[in-house]
């Protein structure tokens, strides 16, 4: 949250959050639901603990595949219906939940179930930024 604050405030150009103070709001709980209930929760500090408790793999994979799942959930009553998450351009709520997306891939939460999210999720697909924030893009990835 910090950098992005940072980022609004050094950018104003290009805001990330709304004028509008309610939409400002919701942008904050969508972000909110995502850096503080969910990604921490998938974190490698959490599994490594859980598989100190005697867990496997599997028991790892339904674990955070259930608190994925129940945030994207939460997240998309929260979100508009047309756009990205609460306009026509990304904002604060899209830079948190497109990274999510990539973690529900990657412990293999189905997404059919988010409709809304499936939309912003298509747009962030043709988006510049988004394209080239990829985890895919960065030249640090390992290649599959």
């Amino acid at each position: 949250p910090a950098i992005i604050e940072y980022l609004e405030e050094r950018y104003p150009q290009a805001p990330l959050l709304s004028k509008d103070l309610a939409t400002r709001a919701h942008e904050r709980a969508v972000a909110s639901i995502i850096g503080c209930d969910v990604h921490p929760l998938h974190n490698s500090s959490t599994q490594n603990l859980l598989r100190q408790w005697g867990h496997d793999e599997a028991q790892l994979l339904e674990w955070i595949g259930h608190w994925i799942s129940q945030g994207l959930g939460a997240v998309e009553q929260l979100i508009g219906d047309q756009g990205f998450c609460f306009s026509e351009q990304p904002g604060l709520a899209d830079t948190f939940l497109i990274p999510q997306l990539y973690a529900a891939e990657r412990f293999k939460v189905p997404l059919a179930a988010y409709p809304r999210i499936g939309r912003v999720a298509a747009l962030a697909a043709q988006h510049p930024a988004f394209v080239q924030a990829h985890p895919a893009n960065q030249p640090d990835t390992p290649a599959a």
